[in-house]
């Protein structure tokens, strides 16, 4: 599970800063996060909450309801991952 934490963390710290350009971060973020697997099922299911997040984010050009969708989503990621999403 730490490598998956280590491949989540560069995935989310890579490419667009997401103060800048938080749609086009959301998007950068959607394919990358739904390509990490890990065999931990809690985890996956809280990666996959998260690029959905992303993309309801992105799909909706960043709303209030959604970015609220993305901090619960990281939220849960953080709980497996401590400080990934920060």
């Amino acid at each position: 599970m730490a490598s998956t934490c280590s491949d989540l963390s560069a995935t989310l710290s890579g490419g667009l800063d997401p103060d800048v350009g938080p749609v086009g971060y959301a998007l950068a973020q959607i394919k990358a996060l739904r390509a990490i697997r890990t065999d931990d099922e809690a985890l996956q299911l809280a990666i996959g909450k998260l690029a959905s997040a992303y993309q309801s984010f992105h799909a909706s050009n960043g709303s209030k309801v959604a970015k609220a969708g993305v901090a619960f989503a990281a939220h849960e990621v953080d709980q497996i991952c401590p400080g990934v999403t920060s």
